[in-house]
Formats: structure tokens, C-alpha cells, sequence
């Protein structure tokens, strides 16, 4: 399996919006697992999985199912 390429990976998804967060950066953390730091819709700046944002559990920091619109 080809390592993928955190370059072309900020090309694709920094700047990308997935429900109420918008991506800002792509890095692998100390395991090797890509991962998206985040800016939700409510301002917050979280970091969570690359395959949970594209599988879309992760739509926000958590605020939606807060909010009234859930």
C-alpha cells in the first residue's frame, strides 16, 4: 500500500468544507494517523481523523447536536 502523500493531501482538503467545519491543516500525528485540524462553523479549532471527517461521523465539534437543528 502506498504511503499517502501529506502534500497533494493539503492540495485536496485544506480549504474544504465537510457540514460545519472547514479544513485547515493535514498532519500526521505521533502513530502516523492522518488527521484534519479543523474550524467549526462556531469558531472552535479541534483535530480529529482524516476517515472520520470523509465518512462524515465528524460534521462538527460537536455543537450541531447541541444545537436546536438536531
Amino acid at each position: 500500500m502506498k504511503k499517502l502523500d501529506l502534500d497533494s493531501l493539503k492540495d485536496e482538503y485544506i480549504g474544504k468544507q465537510f457540514g460545519w467545519i472547514t479544513i485547515l491543516d493535514v498532519f500526521r500525528d505521533n502513530n502516523g494517523i492522518i488527521k484534519f485540524k479543523y474550524r467549526c462553523k462556531c469558531g472552535t479549532i479541534k483535530c480529529t481523523r482524516k476517515n472520520h471527517v470523509l465518512s462524515g461521523s465528524t460534521n462538527s465539534c460537536g455543537c450541531y447536536k447541541k444545537s436546536d437543528l438536531f
